[in-house]
């Protein structure tokens, strides 16, 4: 969100429509995020309602020291690592793809097939990176966060973003490599 959209949100006396106006400039952004962390379309959705309802309530705290996308992201991501460390958590096997593949009417069948088996095997990727490298990678380049936000956003320094990126993006590219030699074997 730009500084136009806090300036909006700022400018919003009601709570009610306030909350409203947030869920929908932030809403699918957060299903994505927590789906992300958790794997699961259902429990994603269920955390970022919980985190709608703490800014309902939070609303009054919120001082405006960062950004409302970073104050919201951190509310986010932060009841996704609760969940994460629960004990009744549990890894799902991931059905359903991150973002499924738009498409256009240009392209031909081979190709959308391709592409959309492209997207699906980075998605693949990105979620099998350990914890620390996947939050950052998802924030970083799925939801376009400075590296400043993200430092926000995870309370940790921006030596260690920027480190968490590079070794994410290496890992990365040794799961894609291994994948695109054992697919043209």
């Amino acid at each position: 969100m730009t500084n136009d959209n806090n300036d909006r949100l700022d400018g919003i006396q009601d709570t009610d429509q306030w909350l409203e106006c947030l869920m929908m400039d932030y809403g699918e952004k957060l299903i994505r995020i927590a789906y992300l962390y958790l794997k699961d379309w259902k429990l994603a959705e269920d955390v970022v309602q919980e985190t709608f309802i703490k800014c309902f309530l939070k609303k009054k705290d919120f001082r405006g020291d960062s950004s409302v996308k970073t104050w919201i992201y951190s509310i986010l991501t932060n009841a996704c690592r609760d969940i994460l460390r629960s004990s009744s958590y549990k890894k799902t096997i991931i059905v359903n793809k991150l973002y499924p593949h738009q498409h256009t009417f240009t392209e031909s069948p081979e190709d959308a097939v391709i592409q959309n088996e492209d997207e699906y095997y980075l998605s693949e990727c990105v979620l099998s990176l350990p914890i620390k490298y996947r939050e950052v990678i998802i924030l970083f380049y799925y939801e376009s966060l400075t590296i400043n936000e993200i430092c926000d956003l995870l309370k940790t320094k921006n030596s260690t973003i920027k480190v968490r990126l590079k070794r994410g993006r290496e890992k990365l590219r040794k799961l894609v490599d291994k994948g695109v030699e054992f697919y043209a074997k």
